[in-house]
């Protein structure tokens, strides 16, 4: 039973041990593909596209900052925090049009009294409402 306890507890040393923060340079925007949730990149110095887990919603847009990541799992990053920004960005503001395409999401807006359940055309829709993403489909 100790020698179980043992490994257990030295996986788990692992994995915070793999779990260290990394510190870059470059732009915090805002997913393109407009399919489903919209998650947070970064666009590197060397242009290199960093794909966060984070949701847009989670974090202001950024351009010119520095940003602490930590490792998720194999190429999935997690935004711990923005260290500094030059130029920040409302980037679901500056969308002035979406594509005409009909595939149907249901999101979550805060309000006066609560929160509200509101089905969009497409994620884009949804994005430009700076709705939560809640599943693919109509609202019920």
């Amino acid at each position: 039973m100790s020698k179980l306890i043992s490994v257990i507890f030295l996986a788990v040393i692992a994995m915070n041990v793999s779990a260290k923060e990394i510190i870059l340079n470059g732009d915090l925007l805002d997913s393109q593909s407009f399919r489903g949730r919209i998650f947070k990149v970064i666009i590197t110095e060397q242009n290199e596209e960093i794909e966060l887990v984070n949701e847009y919603f989670e974090a202001q847009s950024c351009e010119d900052g520095q940003f602490a990541l930590k490792q998720q799992g194999l190429g999935k990053y997690k935004l711990e925090a923005v260290l500094n920004c030059k130029n920040w960005v409302d980037e679901p503001r500056q969308l002035k049009v979406c594509p005409e395409i009909f595939a149907p999401v249901c999101g979550a807006v805060s309000g006066i009294d609560g929160e509200a359940y509101i089905s969009f055309p497409n994620s884009c829709e949804l994005y430009r409402a700076k709705a939560i993403y809640v599943n693919e489909g109509r609202c019920e």
